[in-house]
């Protein structure tokens, strides 16, 4: 996994939830795993494809979550609306879209899908095996999981 196409989604996880949750984001300690794997209850996933294949899945409790989106919104959530959904896949989406506009400048290719939003627990991807590095963000409201599956595309000209 090469750092630099890391490092811009780190920072740029940070650096928006930090800004959209006004919050001070904090990191934990980072460590790898072979596949992606959630274990938390909210996910929000985004497609990579160009000169990486892979994706960016955002994990987190359902607390910290109706915290992050009633931060984000002003307002305290108790369930889960089209508001509150809305709010986390948009603000997976200016994570991810922040990290792919610096690596575009840098003279990279890539391209995103739309965020996936999805309520459950323990789930694993049925996609091919990708190293993944796992990188905790705490919110002081309930951790926030990072975790960037990608490798270079061999396929791409």
């Amino acid at each position: 996994m090469r750092l630099d196409y890391i490092d811009p989604f780190i920072e740029s996880a940070r650096y928006v939830l930090s800004e959209m949750s006004h919050l001070e984001i904090k990191w934990g300690e980072l460590s790898l795993k072979p596949s992606p794997t959630s274990t938390k209850d909210i996910v929000t996933i985004i497609g990579l494809a160009g000169d990486v294949e892979g994706r960016v899945i955002f994990e987190m409790d359902d607390k910290t979550a109706l915290t992050i989106a009633g931060r984000m919104n002003n307002s305290d959530f108790t369930q889960f609306t089209p508001v509150v959904i809305d709010s986390l896949s948009e603000l997976t989406n200016m994570m991810i879209g922040n990290a792919v506009s610096r690596l575009n400048d840098m003279g990279f290719k890539f391209t995103t899908s739309p965020p996936t939003f999805i309520k459950g627990k323990d789930m694993a991807s049925a996609t091919p095996q990708i190293e993944t590095l796992v990188i905790p963000l705490d919110t002081r409201f309930g951790e926030v999981t990072l975790n960037i599956a990608i490798r270079y595309n061999s396929q791409q000209q």
